[in-house]
């Protein structure tokens, strides 16, 4: 980074034009996207960002859509549910149903 963008980063383009709330929102955005997120499904940390919403394990060959800037799998995506687990001692001795 050269010393005429040390403090503002990428978005010395700008210049002083947009205000300072804007600038600094755009920069935060950018430090956001290059980042390298985990992969829910082969949780290794190689997901990027391909376009606006999409992002792409490049290991497991996974496309995901996320948020536009920063990647935040659904919950439950690859994750297997256990069994459901019986809520009451009758239930688990089998004397719930019949």
């Amino acid at each position: 980074m050269s010393k005429r963008t040390k403090k503002v980063g990428t978005t010395g383009w700008m210049g002083p034009r947009y205000g300072i709330r804007i600038r600094r929102r755009v920069q935060d955005i950018d430090r956001a996207r290059r980042v390298k997120f985990s992969c829910p499904k082969c949780s290794t940390p190689t997901v990027r960002r391909v376009a606006s919403g999409l992002y792409r394990c490049p290991r497991c060959s996974t496309t995901f859509a996320s948020d536009a800037y920063i990647f935040r799998p659904a919950p439950s995506i690859f994750r297997t549910e256990k069994a459901a687990e019986p809520t009451s001692e009758k239930e688990a001795a089998g004397e719930g149903k019949g």
